[in-house]
């Protein structure tokens, strides 16, 4: 047997030992594999057959591995990242439905042009009734933490 096929043949002898034994714990100490492993062969089995079984080569570190943490957020998690998602349908009934019912756009250009002055009205016009921002605008909130930033800085310069 080729020396690529070994190993994936080994974790594949693992998944039927487990299954003929209807006990994954032994299986897994058997072979002294732990249980993240085995449930991730047993994914990778199961998604793409044999071949997910074999070693993958490394992945090339690229910009996107150098992008901070808190960029990182999973897409319609609001959980993590809840004033983005809430944005999304705000942005939506009140820019895009609204103007798209009596303009008509010939250019990208024209929608920007709109869309900054809607950005520009939601961020220093519209109160906001969120829990964080309590009635303020999002600029008034920006400017109170840029002054408390101040506050700060300058009590540890002091």
């Amino acid at each position: 047997m080729a020396a690529k096929k070994k190993l994936p043949q080994k974790r594949l002898v693992l998944l039927q030992i487990a299954e003929k034994l209807r006990n994954v714990s032994k299986s897994r100490r058997r072979h002294g594999v732990s249980s993240s492993q085995f449930y991730e062969y047993e994914r990778a089995l199961q998604e793409k057959g044999f071949e997910g079984l074999m070693d993958r080569p490394p992945i090339l570190k690229t910009f996107a591995d150098e992008t901070p943490d808190e960029v990182k957020e999973k897409v319609a998690t609001p959980r993590t990242n809840g004033f983005v998602e809430r944005f999304n349908p705000t942005i939506l009934d009140e820019f895009f439905r609204e103007t798209f019912r009596t303009e008509f756009y010939a250019s990208v250009e024209e929608i920007h042009k709109d869309l900054d002055q809607w950005i520009h009205c939601y961020n220093h016009e519209r109160p906001h009734r969120g829990y964080r921002n309590m009635g303020r605008r999002p600029i008034e909130t920006i400017e109170q933490g840029k002054a408390v930033k101040r506050q700060i800085t300058q009590k540890e310069a002091a």
